[in-house]
């Protein structure tokens, strides 16, 4: 993954909250691949590859088929004994990264 520096979005893309208050959407560009329990996400419009770990790439399956925050929250939570303030922060922080990155939007 690029730092943060190096790959500048709008950061007023963000709205209130990803943490179940802003319904997000994977943007359309962004395609995808799985191998075993890890992904790795490609930004079709610029070129840069982001690589998921396992909870996020589960996560990042989730969100295109169309889950929000809270249900993909109790599905980290039921599928990694993760505990719930955790997979929380978690989830909360990864799709703020990937909104600012212009890899999710706010659903219209």
């Amino acid at each position: 993954m690029r730092d943060e520096e190096t790959h500048p979005r709008d950061p007023s893309r963000l709205g209130p909250s990803v943490d179940g208050l802003l319904a997000l959407e994977v943007d359309p560009s962004i395609l995808a691949a799985y191998q075993g329990d890890r992904g790795v996400l490609l930004d079709y419009t610029n070129g840069e590859y982001f690589g998921l770990n396992e909870i996020a790439a589960f996560s990042w399956k989730m969100l295109s088929s169309g889950y929000q925050f809270e249900a993909i929250v109790n599905a980290i939570i039921a599928n990694y004994q993760v505990a719930e303030p955790t997979a929380r922060a978690d989830l909360a922080a990864f799709l703020s990264d990937m909104l600012r990155r212009g890899l999710v939007r706010p659903v219209n």
